[in-house]
């Protein structure tokens, strides 16, 4: 029986195979030194052979190179790569026989890889090939780390299904010597390539051994003359060969470590190159180098370092959106920079002339705040002069000579605005005097519920504003990102509510009143109560007799229907239905409930301004008390009184009226 090395041999016949299964995988096959016999196929008659082709020779590389010196040869294979050298190799046998008959070719080969000397089973013509092999051997699969122990390629999911451990191997051959082990080889890597404290081995190399190793033990108990000392020599042999692997393999690990961190840094190198091409291009485009900054962290890919016409036209129209991207935030970024610095300008020659006309607090509520001023269109029209025009406040004297004409086209617009959003069909010819007071002109912010409207620490917007004297005070604002930059500060639009609007005009109704002329403070004069028919408190849990029904003033109503029901803007859905709280002796009850409620709320409820100064609480309004002390101290007023010398803040009314009371089911 011919004796042979099991699966460290890379002539085994499972490795033959792994080859016919690499080469569908498109993969480089390794080099087999021992060529496997064929069988004997006799030829068919010439007749019947198929024609030669008249470019044979040409074609025929093995018998040019033949009749070149060997020197000549050696030089001219010098110049191909290890790998092509290696493809070469695969491509006829007479040319393998050739390569593989030049050996120092091999060697200088391993020597330009600058790899370590191979292991003793491994001429330097198979050890290349194995080191530019990167296919796994069972399935096929490319890009495969090496297992340098093995000497090997198994992709992760082969090293799982063939890679067991020694106790594993115990188990499966119980009778055999644990001598065995010893001869071979194994690894210490799992299938991620992570430190395993037990010892893997390739399944198919513990079959080949289990079967050379019962093949001696036969001829030893068959009692062959030498068979034991055969035996002895192939142990010792074998766990040699063992211990020489498991030397190499850190080398060979060390040496491939290198070379990948070798090629990293080359191919660093030419993505630079690569890189600094493209951003010369981009910037004589007319872009900056602010622009390109994200170029660093893209992928370019590598390539040839020498940027083709062609490559750069794909990248272009890969790159660029991003980079016309960047360049338009710089520029957005840029602009509003120079804007507000000139708004800066105008913001302080506008507060010296709200502060010269020593305003009263309620008056400032309708005076534009300074935010308003950047969309007045000749101070817009500044703002947006080119960033190389220098702006002084020269250039705003013009319009703040006209500070006041532009307050009186503010408010003037403001209630025309106003004044537009209230549908035909809830005035008439007698109310144009009083539209904006009507009980049924009723308002909304156009960024509900996201309204940012704060002027108290304890305070929430309400959902709606009832009233021109209610919306007035409403000066809510929004701002918005643009390219990473916040636009300037612009006030939120009023929106007419819609449904809230025909709650109200249900209610005017209910109360025998008209609703063309019936204001909000006739309506507050009539002080009628509301029973919400669609909601019951169940005081009980059982829906007996002690169920009441919630009753509310006028305001009270809408603000929960608003809350409650969302009726607000919109005109979709159910409403909630009200009918009017009859009966004297109720209605004198639930009045002085809310009464009590409401001078209680106000003694407590940070609803009111002090009409003198903005300084009090930062601007923002107070309790009642604190707010008269601030009077009598800082303005020297003995005897404050409301509306001259404080006010109520309305944005706070429906914390006033807003409260239920309950009444009992008849």
């Amino acid at each position: 029986m011919k004796e042979t090395e099991g699966n460290v041999d890379t002539d085994t016949p499972h490795e033959v195979k792994s080859l016919s299964i690499v080469t569908n995988h498109k993969a480089t096959p390794e080099i087999h030194e021992t060529e496997q016999p064929s069988e004997a196929v006799s030829k068919p008659p010439e007749s019947q052979q198929a024609p030669k082709r008249k470019n044979a020779k040409r074609r025929d590389l093995s018998r040019f190179l033949g009749t070149m010196p060997p020197e000549l040869i050696f030089e001219v294979l010098m110049y191909l790569p290890p790998q092509d050298l290696v493809n070469m190799a695969c491509t006829t046998k007479a040319i393998r026989r050739l390569l593989l008959s030049i050996p120092l070719l091999w060697e200088r080969k391993r020597e330009e890889l600058e790899a370590p000397a191979p292991p003793p089973t491994f001429s330097n013509a198979k050890w290349v090939s194995f080191l530019t092999t990167k296919h796994c051997y069972s399935c096929g699969a490319v890009n495969v780390r090496p297992d340098y122990y093995l000497l090997k390629y198994f992709c992760i999911k082969c090293r799982a299904a063939y890679l067991i451990n020694d106790i594993k191997v115990k188990s499966m051959f119980p009778i055999l010597s644990e001598e065995i082990l010893h001869c071979i080889p194994y690894t210490q890597m799992n299938a991620q390539f992570k430190h395993n404290e037990n010892r893997l081995y390739y399944s198919e190399d513990v079959e080949a051994m289990k079967f050379r190793w019962n093949w001696y033990l036969v001829d030893i108990e068959a009692g062959k003359e030498g068979a034991k000392e055969v035996f002895d020599s192939f142990k010792k042999g074998r766990a040699a060969l063992v211990r020489d692997m498991q030397e190499i393999a850190p080398r060979a690990e060390t040496w491939r470590n290198e070379v990948l961190a070798r090629r990293s840094q080359q191919n660093k190198a030419v993505k630079k190159r690569r890189l600094d091409d493209i951003k010369r291009r981009f910037l004589r485009l007319g872009y900056i180098p602010e622009d390109l900054a994200d170029l660093d962290h893209t992928d370019v890919g590598i390539g040839n370092s020498v940027l083709t016409e062609k490559a750069w036209e794909k990248l272009r129209q890969k790159l660029e959106p991003d980079i016309q991207g960047r360049k338009e935030a710089r520029l957005f970024s840029e602009k509003q920079a120079v804007m507000k610095s000139r708004f800066a300008i105008l913001t302080e020659a506008w507060d010296k002339w709200i502060a010269f006309l020593n305003l009263l607090t309620s008056e400032h509520f309708l005076y534009p705040q300074s935010f308003d001023l950047w969309y007045f269109l000749p101070i817009n029209e500044i703002l947006e002069l080119d960033s190389g025009v220098e702006v002084t406040v020269k250039d705003f004297q013009p319009t703040i000579d006209i500070f006041h004409v532009l307050v009186s086209e503010f408010q003037r617009q403001m209630e025309v605005r106003a004044l537009n959003l209230i549908p035909v069909a809830n005035l008439a010819h007698a109310s144009s005097n009083v539209a904006l007071d009507l009980a049924t002109s009723i308002f909304s912010c156009s960024i509900a519920p996201d309204c940012s409207w704060k002027d108290s620490d304890s305070h929430r917007s309400p959902a709606l504003f009832t009233g021109w004297k209610a919306a007035s005070m409403h000066r809510c604002s929004y701002t918005h990102l643009k390219y990473g930059v916040r636009t300037p500060v612009r006030r939120s639009r009023l929106v007419f509510a819609t449904a809230a609007s025909k709650l109200a005009h249900h209610l005017v109704h209910l109360c025998g009143a008209d609703p063309f002329t019936t204001t909000a403070d006739d309506m507050d004069t009539l002080d009628e109560q509301f029973i919400c028919e669609t909601c019951t408190e169940d005081t009980s849990g059982d829906h007996s007799k002690t169920a009441k029904k919630v009753v509310f003033n006028w305001r009270g109503a809408l603000w929960h229907a608003a809350g409650r029901h969302k009726v607000v803007a919109d005109d979709h859905g159910a409403q909630p239905t009200f009918s009017l709280l009859l009966g004297d002796v109720e209605r004198k009850k639930v009045k002085r409930k809310n009464e009590k409620f409401k001078r209680e709320a106000l003694k407590t409820l940070p609803a009111w301004y002090c009409n003198h100064c903005l300084t009090y609480n930062n601007g923002k309004s107070g309790v009642l008390r604190d707010v008269r002390e601030h009077v009598s101290n800082v303005h020297g007023i003995e005897k404050p009184s409301n509306p001259a010398n404080y006010f109520f803040n309305e944005m706070c009314r429906f914390n006033l009226e807003g409260r239920w009371t309950a009444k009992s089911q008849d």
